[in-house]
């Protein structure tokens, strides 16, 4: 009824698994034959005869979504407050161990923790004074987005989408106890009113001073 599913390049026999790689182009289309109204059903009827085929843009709305297969926090045992970040993880692109140059596509953690372990890598050479750490993890989380999470909730796509840019590029980050860059309150059965308190450091490491409007928000999802 839509628009097939497709990722990269065909490289084998999908019925047998035997390697073949398919180069000639090719082009889906949408709706059965039996529906009248689809373009399935016009391509079947122009057959033998000439078609015009006009290029358009397919809208992506989950494109900044968080994938329904992914795990959702809090974390199990002490109810602490996980993911910590987001990261691309659907369709990815990346290199394939044991084939030269070639590579694979896949979805999952597998593709996302490598893009924020890369993000790590790359505040860390940014920083090369920033000996801890806890400082290259709380400029990840500090600094990530989370407007560009679409039905954002903080319960499945922590403190937004990661900013490699951002990053590197922050010489402040604020960690709470544990130099953790998040302050939880754990799980807590309550009969009446809850207060509570706990400290929260925003350290300067770098050269110009730095000032914030704080302002308390509190997002969709939170609880």
């Amino acid at each position: 009824t839509g628009l097939p599913p497709y990722e990269g390049k065909i490289t084998s026999d999908p019925d047998t698994g035997t390697p073949y790689t398919v180069t000639i182009p090719f082009f889906g289309v949408a709706g059965p034959v039996d529906d009248t109204t689809s373009d399935g059903a016009m391509i079947a009827a122009a057959d033998g005869q000439t078609a015009t085929i006009t290029a358009t843009t397919i809208s992506n709305p989950g494109y900044r979504a968080v994938v329904d297969f992914s795990s959702s926090g809090p974390r199990t045992g002490d109810s602490w407050l996980k993911p910590d970040i987001a990261a691309p993880g659907v369709s990815v692109t990346s290199t394939a161990s044991g084939t030269g140059n070639q590579g694979t596509i896949e979805s999952g953690t597998s593709m996302a923790s490598p893009i924020v372990a890369g993000i790590a890598a790359l505040v860390r050479q940014a920083h090369p004074n920033w000996h801890d750490a806890s400082l290259w993890k709380a400029a990840i989380v500090n600094t990530a987005n989370a407007a560009l999470v679409t039905d954002y909730d903080p319960s499945s796509a922590g403190a937004g989408l990661a900013q490699a840019s951002a990053a590197t590029e922050t010489t402040v980050v604020a960690r709470g106890p544990g130099n953790v860059p998040e302050v939880n309150f754990a799980f807590a059965e309550l009969s009446g009113d809850y207060v509570k308190s706990l400290p929260l450091s925003v350290r300067n490491l770098g050269s110009s001073s730095v000032t914030f409007a704080v302002t308390p928000q509190k997002p969709s999802g939170s609880r």
